[in-house]
């Protein structure tokens, strides 16, 4: 499935606020609560993972690059980094 564009002039600032995963999974007019079904991974998780407060590793990424229908390295590029802001703030 190719990516649908997001307006120009919010596209940026979208994708900042969101992450790139996120928005792909809204594009595509997946729920969380699908999302999780679909790819036996922990909703909970996914959303930390979409959040950048955990990690996805390969073998998440897969599952995920299955149901999007692109390859792995596309989802672990969609990941966003890490956030280091839960631990700052403890």
């Amino acid at each position: 499935m190719a990516s649908k564009r997001l307006p120009n002039a919010t596209a940026q600032e979208l994708q900042a606020q969101l992450g790139r995963l996120r928005i792909e999974r809204m594009l595509r007019k997946i729920t969380l609560d699908r999302l999780a079904l679909l790819t036996g991974i922990d909703r909970s998780e996914l959303s930390r993972i979409e959040s950048g407060y955990r990690p996805i590793n390969e073998r998440k990424a897969a599952a995920v690059a299955k149901v999007f229908q692109v390859d792995t390295k596309t989802i672990l590029s969609w990941a966003p980094r890490v956030s280091t802001r839960r631990t700052e703030a403890a």
